[in-house]
């Protein structure tokens, strides 16, 4: 009798035959999992690249509002793609968004819950958990993994290592805590350690994060002519603030202190890095095929004596990492994908949360903007015309028009308040008109006229009558939060 198939097997298979589809035909004649160079007559299945960045706020750079920090690259990628002004992370610390993220699961499903104490293991994945690099090395692509892993122990034989999660290739840290050292002496390659010369016996010459982007630069250039996915998991620009070097444009700032111009000098070297990695793509001919996503894990930090307010991180939302507010889970996305994501006006899309099964914002088209009546759209927005299930078809139908099916629904706040008697209007019943005991005792106040006379029995004042329904659909009162 055959084994049982594993939810592994059967995701990386039905996997692999949804992502195969992506982009258009791939050449009858490239070998497995090898791509159709761009300019043959067929489009090539797209490249994906990920930029995770570490503890990033919502409003950490220039695209996102930020007049403090200065991130060039990441505003003219934005420019050139599309900003997702409402993505969410899946939780408000790294490793359980990080697995959502990686697995597609919520918190509530995924193996990893929770960030470890203090000198406890990372929670693992387990070797039946599947991730979208399995899902997306069962469709042809090369996968690798670059910078901060966190999901298994220092160990090489782990079933969570990445080597073993989807992952053909690996360089970085293992483990959160290696991950929060800027100088380390060593570090991963797939099942070795890599021994970073320049930091041995306590120097400091070797910055960690050019040595993961360099071996992801590598990475991209072997595999030029296939389909690969790579994810640049960034330490940057997580505590400690440690930089090789603050950028001047920040020294002399009296709004920062010390420890907040090495923070803004972290995330510069980070859109120094998305400015590389763009530019090697354009170099190997590769930039109109691959899909540049940037994001962060969860919000802003508030350690190491850091003032987040300083240099406006949160973007105006209540909240930092480790709070469910705002400001702990509403990220930065921003997604460049050349003819597959179309900048809709003003550079806004919505996105799901990171719980994502799809990548988002390649479902929808921009359309002439939805006239619900009661509803209004940001200045320079639009509606969307979708051509799949997903969540601005959702809000579309919430608010009223949905081009794609042409129903409309009246929004609830567009909705004539209920009619009717308030409950003052309603006649009390008592003993003389009903000839039944009245239910519970009453304090003198006035007497309540019957059919056959006036009664002997008293009532409790008058309910004042209830207010009309607000604007925000509550009584008189405003929602503790309100929809951003």
């Amino acid at each position: 009798m055959p084994a049982p198939l594993s939810r592994r097997d059967v995701l990386a298979a039905a996997g692999g035959l949804a992502a195969a589809g992506l982009g258009g035909p791939a050449s009858a004649d490239a070998p497995a999992g090898q791509a159709t160079p761009s300019g043959t007559g067929h489009r090539r299945r797209p490249n994906i690249v990920l930029y995770l960045t570490d503890d990033l706020g919502y409003g950490e750079t220039g695209s996102f509002g930020n007049s403090i920090i200065r991130t060039p690259h990441l505003d003219r990628m934005a420019e050139e793609g599309a900003r997702f002004t409402q993505y969410y992370a899946g939780a408000p610390v790294c490793a359980p968004s990080r697995a959502t993220l990686l697995t597609g699961l919520h918190t509530g499903h995924a193996p990893v819950r929770a960030n470890p104490d203090p000198g406890e293991p990372d929670a693992p994945l387990g070797q039946g958990d599947v991730t979208v690099a399995d899902v997306l090395r069962g469709a042809g692509y090369r996968t690798g993994l670059f910078g901060k892993w966190g999901f298994c122990p220092d160990v090489s034989d782990h079933p969570g290592h990445p080597n073993r999660q989807g992952f053909e290739r690996f360089f970085g840290q293992a483990t959160h805590a290696a991950a929060h050292d800027y100088y380390p002496p060593y570090l991963w390659s797939d099942h070795e350690r890599y021994a970073v010369v320049g930091n041995a016996d306590g120097a400091e010459h070797t910055y960690a994060p050019d040595l993961v982007l360099s071996e992801a630069l590598d990475f991209i250039e072997r595999h030029r002519n296939d389909a690969f996915f790579c994810v640049v998991s960034s330490q940057l620009p997580h505590s400690p603030q440690e930089i090789p070097r603050t950028d001047p444009v920040y020294e002399d700032d009296p709004r920062l202190s010390p420890a907040a111009r090495r923070h803004c000098s972290q995330v510069g070297y980070a859109d120094r890095q998305v400015g590389v990695l763009l530019g090697r793509l354009r170099e190997l001919g590769l930039d109109d095929d691959t899909v540049v996503l940037f994001a962060s894990d969860n919000g802003p930090t508030e350690e190491d004596a850091l003032d987040p307010h300083s240099y406006g991180a949160g973007g105006g939302l209540r909240g930092y990492k480790r709070n469910l507010f705002e400001g702990g889970i509403r990220v930065p996305l921003i997604v460049r994908a050349p003819g597959r994501v179309h900048r809709p006006d003003a550079s806004t899309a919505r996105a799901r949360p990171a719980t994502r099964s799809s990548p988002p914002g390649t479902c929808c088209r921009p359309s002439p903007r939805s006239r619900a009546p009661g509803v209004r759209f940001p200045k320079g927005s639009t509606g969307s015309r979708c051509t799949a299930n997903c969540s601005v078809h959702s809000a579309l139908w919430r608010t009223g028009r949905c081009t794609s099916t042409g129903t409309t629904r009246t929004p609830r706040r567009d909705r004539p308040a209920r009619t009717g008697r308030s409950p003052a209007a309603r006649p009390r019943r008592c003993a003389s008109a009903t000839g039944r005991p009245c239910a519970s005792p009453r304090t003198a106040s006035a007497t309540t006229p019957t059919r056959t006379g006036t009664s002997s029995c008293t009532t409790s004042p008058a309910t004042p009558p209830r207010p009309p329904m607000s604007p925000t659909g509550t009584h008189g009162r405003r929602r503790a939060f309100s929809r951003p």
